[in-house]
């Protein structure tokens, strides 16, 4: 056996992370409103320092508001607000305060085919994730899924640097 001249030897080293939040529902007439609140104390990040890959620990304070709205003709939409905020150290490939704004719409049909479709944008970059799903029956223990996802944005922004990744599926 000859050794290669080269080799990376790659072992994994789980952090855990200690996480404390809250989270309520609120019934308002058939709205349903959504909040939650997470800290993540002392999370470990992938940085950048000059040309190096690294690592390092930054709190991160999450905040999630969301509002179900009534049905309208058999259809379901909710609205979603998120932001997540860094502690002093920037992750490899995001800002330190970032925002995601997301709409989801829904309907069953007859024979229990189900519609779906989300929509997702991140503020920070003007990037956005477009995926739908359409359900359909075929016994009662199975069903086919159609489905599209689709990535949008500049090439460096979070989600369109996964343009690539499109696909349609089933």
């Amino acid at each position: 056996d000859n050794p290669l001249p080269f080799s990376v030897v790659v072992s994994p080293d789980f952090m855990p992370v200690e996480t404390y939040g809250m989270t309520a529902t609120v019934d308002l007439n058939g709205y349903l409103l959504r909040t939650e609140i997470l800290k993540h104390s002392k999370r470990e990040l992938n940085i950048m320092e000059n040309t190096n890959l690294s690592t390092a620990k930054s709190d991160e304070i999450v905040s999630v508001l969301g509002i179900d709205l009534l049905p309208f003709k058999k259809w379901q939409i909710a609205l979603q607000y998120s932001e997540s905020r860094l502690g002093e150290n920037t992750w490899l490939g995001r800002k330190n305060v970032q925002t995601i704004t997301s709409a989801r719409v829904a309907r069953a049909f007859v024979r229990d085919i189900n519609f779906e479709i989300q929509l997702t944008s991140i503020a920070q970059d003007s990037s956005t994730l477009a995926q739908s799903i359409l359900s359909v029956p075929i016994s009662n223990q199975s069903e086919i899924r159609f489905g599209l996802d689709k990535f949008d944005g500049s090439e460096t922004s979070s989600l369109g640097q996964y343009k690539n990744a499109s696909r349609i599926w089933i």
